[in-house]
């Protein structure tokens, strides 16, 4: 029935209409049960039955439903009648983005205000999941005397991280326009070239709107679409301050990050644009000049760079002592990941890692930028850079066929030097004399060890065991060398280079790590996560609160610095993760995007559901997608709510139940839950760190890696209805230590461990009947799944041809062969994680892909840090 003033909707008598478009009319309406005036969307008449157009009238009321923010348009009720489906909303007063636009463009810091507001809105939709897909001046509000509103979630989905199937495509029509899903002059460039989308191309579309709101211009011209298009893909928009020099630098920045083509080099997420964009605001405030630099007549957010809005930020976050101005710069650019920059001492060359080519080399370039030296060409991996304080030779760990090593190489290249065997993470002290690295004790846990230099062979651990140790690493000497710093799995600590225990330095869990001394060793700068990104921090030696440092644009990692305060060397990361499904008979992949960390994917043995560990609402827990003919069918739910970070889940024979661990106040325990949903039960509570549960195949015992022996070793408990049915036993005996435990069908255990030299897969018969034996030989294992039965085993290791790959390995003997599920052959993408259904049919995995660039910030007018 046609609308008009006075029919009733339900309880709603329509009063006037307030607007119309494409999909939807807008009338404003009464509520006759609650006395108040209300927005009613109601699909047009030629749309009323089409059902393309209904479900995406549907979509847009669950995206709402989804979503509580005063920035976003408050959905009050969903109903039909007559025919007619409508949704109801709250009635907002004010205008759209595009109607002010009309006169001009804004004030720059009324354009900042607004963004920041709907920045934090699309964060709040994204934290959910939800993509807009649809970000124009159209779709924000101003409302009267309020803050913004974002409008029109008709062409919002789920990201698939959430995970739904990304199947749908880019190009995609709508109501059978063949239109692109979204507008043209806000799609970011991965959806015109058909790739994968998440919630960065809001962030794209954000740029769009913000360049602009400030200069009254599109940001991509055209006289037709496919002009536009072309524009987005290849173009850039003039800098804003082209035509109004009095905007701040920093705006150009802001907005040419969120603008760019690679999705990876825009800003992890809307609430770093926010907080990028507040900053700006703040920091060319009169108010705030004496606080950011304590000279007069300078504004820090001018000085910053292109990704580094993330390195002007230094001197607004952090405030005492006062920072100097910084300037920064890009050093490297290559394709793959370059990363663990380690300044030289006179502050003039820098040693990375540069993982290209399906190879992980060290580098070296002049800290000024230009072509870079290649110093390790091995086929061994590397890690950990650092410079001799002479600065002649770098030090750095390799992945040596049967163990790590120290070796060093001079700066201007040459034949390398082994210094340590069955070490990493090495860091010489300030006088050269001594060398702190890290090496697994017998336990199979990593300790930092001290040895002299002239005689590496005489050392002695210098951290001990405080409760709940899972590994040592990264140390670090302070500028005296007399303290080193270092960091456990989560936090960091400090210990006497003489000796003693050690103290904690910081202790609230988000993962702190890469420490390094100021050059007057007041204070510590390091990476956590915190806040919701991944930035560098600082606190005093002596103890306090952490001060962040950069805004953590991107996964700010590694800070170095130069002897004389001048320049700090760092990395900047993104990561991206996913979960993919691979049908193993006609090698198809669904790739289930994640924004956040994912992880830990499990699948049910009937390959009904997949369980996986993710934070896609801002902690860790598991999360459940249920499956159908191998693709995902319907929305996630979560599985677990408990704080901290869920980890490891492993699906129980029956599917009935899930078994994890919890790593929580320093503590990591086993849980099970029942897959339906309810309360997790603790397996068992006990001092030591019990994690990686793995079940039979009867699903009667639950097998985890356990230290309460001392060295990590596997146990078994019995099960009996998700419950615990008894006390663990031991059932390995590994000479050094056993992890990653798998039950075979036949009963068998495997499991890595380090006996034999190196970390390689082995079997044993839980019950102690007859010896352990390997399975594989010379190769550093991270996962094993059997196949074909338990006849063979999938092995992710790193083997001599090709650093995490996937083998089939026979169990009783034999030659492996290569599997190839369509991962990439690049170290820059590794799969992290991979588990199977019972028949072997489908495969999940779980696949990281790694970018980054070394950066500097230099400090200015003989400033120091």
């Amino acid at each position: 029935m046609p609308l008009a003033p006075g029919v009733r909707l339900g309880p709603y008598a329509v009063l006037s209409p307030l607007g119309a478009g494409g999909m939807g009319e807008v009338w404003r309406a009464r509520d006759t049960r609650l006395g108040r005036d209300v927005a009613i969307k109601v699909l047009p008449d030629h749309l009323a039955g089409d059902p393309k157009a209904l479900r995406r009238f549907e979509s847009e009321a669950r995206s709402l439903a989804a979503l509580s923010h005063p920035g976003i348009l408050a959905l009050f009720d969903v109903g039909r009648d007559g025919g007619i489906a409508y949704a109801v909303t709250e009635l907002l007063e004010g205008e759209t983005l595009r109607a002010a636009l009309l006169r001009g463009p804004l004030p720059w810091r009324e354009a900042v205000e607004i963004s920041s507001a709907v920045a934090e809105a699309l964060e709040a939709a994204h934290s959910r999941g939800i993509v807009h897909r649809d970000v124009k001046p159209e779709n924000i509000f101003l409302c009267s005397g309020g803050s913004p509103k974002v409008l029109d979630f008709g062409l919002a989905r789920r990201e698939p991280s959430s995970p739904e199937l990304t199947t749908e495509s880019p190009t995609e029509t709508m109501e059978g326009t063949g239109a692109l899903v979204g507008t043209v002059g806000y799609i970011a460039p991965e959806q015109l070239s058909g790739l994968p989308v998440d919630h960065r191309a809001d962030v794209f579309a954000f740029g769009c709107v913000l360049y602009e709101a400030l200069s009254g211009r599109r940001a991509f011209h055209g006289r037709t679409s496919a002009e536009v298009m072309a524009a987005i893909l290849h173009d850039e928009p003039a800098p804003l301050r082209s035509t109004d020099g009095t905007l701040p630098p920093a705006l150009d920045d802001v907005v040419g990050r969120c603008l760019r083509k690679d999705p990876a080099q825009r800003f992890a997420s809307a609430r770093d644009v926010a907080f990028a964009l507040r900053a700006v605001a703040s920091g060319s405030s009169p108010a705030h000049r004496s606080l950011a630099l304590r000279r007069p007549g300078r504004v820090a957010a001018a000085a910053l760079g292109a990704v580094a809005v993330t390195a002007a930020a230094v001197a607004l976050l952090v405030r005492d002592p006062a920072l100097p101005e910084v300037l920064p710069h890009q050093v490297t650019s290559g394709p793959g990941c370059e990363s663990a920059p380690a300044i030289s001492p006179d502050g003039e060359s820098i040693a990375f890692v540069a993982e290209t080519d399906g190879r992980a080399d060290l580098w070296i370039v002049d800290a000024a930028g230009g072509r870079p030296l290649r110093l390790t060409e091995g086929p061994e991996p590397v890690a950990s850079p650092v410079w001799h304080p002479d600065g002649r030779t770098v030090f750095y760990a390799a992945e040596a066929r049967e163990a790590s090593e120290v070796r060093k190489v001079p700066r201007l290249g040459g034949p390398a030097q082994t210094v340590l065997r069955n070490a990493s993470d090495p860091s010489p002290s300030p006088d050269g004399r001594s060398i702190a690295f890290v090496r697994a004790g017998p336990n199979g846990v990593p300790h930092v060890w001290v040895a002299p230099m002239h005689d590496p062979g005489n050392a002695r651990r210098l951290s001990g065991d405080p409760p709940g140790v899972f590994e040592h690493r990264q140390p670090t000497w302070s500028p005296d060398g007399r303290t080193v710093c270092f960091r456990d799995f989560h936090d960091l600590w400090l210990v006497a280079a003489a000796g003693g225990p050690a103290r904690r330095l910081t202790r609230d869990d988000p993962g702190d790590g890469d420490p390094a001394f100021s050059p007057d060793g007041r204070h510590v700068y390091y990476s956590s996560y915190r806040q919701g990104t991944r930035a560098l921090w600082r606190i005093r030696a002596r103890g306090g609160e952490p001060e962040r440092v950069t805004l953590g644009t991107g996964m700010e990692v590694h800070p170095s610095f130069s002897r004389d305060g001048r320049r700090l060397a760092y990395a900047t990361r993104t990561e991206g993760h996913a979960i993919v499904l691979v049908e193993r008979r006609g090698g198809q992949r669904t790739r289930l995007e994640e924004s956040r960390l994912v992880g830990f994917a499990s699948l049910d043995p009937e390959g009904r559901f997949l369980v996986y560990t993710s934070s896609r609402e801002n902690s860790a827990d598991l999360w459940v997608t249920d499956l159908r003919e191998g693709l995902p069918a319907g929305d996630p739910r979560r599985l677990t709510e408990l704080g901290g970070r869920a980890a490891s889940p492993a699906v129980s024979p029956d599917g009935a139940w899930v078994a994890f661990y919890l790593v929580k106040d320093g503590g990591r325990d086993i849980y099970v839950v029942p897959t339906a949903g309810g309360e997790p039960v603790a397996v068992n509570r006990h001092p030591a760190s019990d994690t990686l549960p793995a079940w039979s195949g009867d699903g009667s015992r639950l097998a985890f890696v356990s230290d309460r022996d001392g060295a990590e070793q596997v146990f078994a408990v019995a099960m009996r209805g998700g419950r615990p049915a008894g006390e663990p036993e031991r059932v390995t005996r590994a000479a050094t230590w056993a992890s990653f435990p798998r039950f075979l069908p036949d009963g068998r255990l495997a499991f890595i461990t380090g006996d034999g030299g190196g970390q390689d897969i082995w079997v044993c018969d839980p019950s102690g009947a007859g010896p352990a034996r390997p399975v594989t030989s010379g190769v550093t294992t991270w996962r094993a799944v059997p196949d074909r039965g338990g006849r063979e085993l999938l092995v992710l290791a790193d083997w001599p041809d090709r650093r995490k790959a996937i083998r089939a390995v026979p169990v009783d003997g034999g030659d492996s062969a290569a599997v190839d599920w369509g991962t990439s052959p690049d170290l820059a993408t590794e799969v992290q994680q991979l588990d199977l259904s019972a028949d072997g049919r489908l495969a999940v995995l779980v696949e990281t892909t790694r970018r980054g660039d070394v950066w500097i910030l230099e400090a200015g007018s003989g400033r120091r840090f």
